[in-house]
């Protein structure tokens, strides 16, 4: 897939790959942030019923670097490598920067 931003310039591109019960989303956006220029490369695996398990982001945002790595971990979710409380009931993760909802 590829989409065109309607909020500011920008593009992402999209690959999401089905298995049997097993899923995974890769894509790149490219964009203009308040900040300067922004690439974001990302990765989201999940399992059947659309749950996400891990995901993860790479990039920069204007001279910022990121690398960002999200684990759910039986009913915990970590960030970073440190599990954050509250969020148990939560099944999937919202990367605001791209029209993709996993």
């Amino acid at each position: 897939m590829l989409w065109r931003r309607l909020d500011m310039p920008g593009h992402d591109a999209c690959r999401l790959d089905e298995a049997t019960s097993d899923w995974q989303l890769d894509e790149t956006a490219v964009f203009r942030d308040p900040s300067g220029p922004a690439v974001l490369a990302y990765h989201v695996e999940g399992v059947a019923g659309w749950r996400t398990r891990e995901a993860w982001v790479h990039g920069f945002i204007g001279e910022r670097p990121i690398d960002i790595v999200i684990l759910r971990k039986k009913e915990a979710w970590h960030f970073g490598g440190v599990a954050v409380p509250g969020l148990e009931r939560c099944i999937d993760v919202d990367l605001g920067f791209t029209p993709a909802r996993i």
